[in-house]
């Protein structure tokens, strides 16, 4: 699913773990982003 995302994948992205502002980050919300 393109939804889960590993926890190795937070460490070396730890910007992306920004749930305050999903439209910054539409490629962590398909269902925002509708791509």
């Amino acid at each position: 699913s393109p939804e889960y995302v590993p926890e190795s994948d937070f460490e070396s992205h730890p910007e992306d773990d920004d749930d305050e502002d999903p439209e910054e980050d539409p490629v962590d919300y398909p269902a925002d982003g509708g791509d």
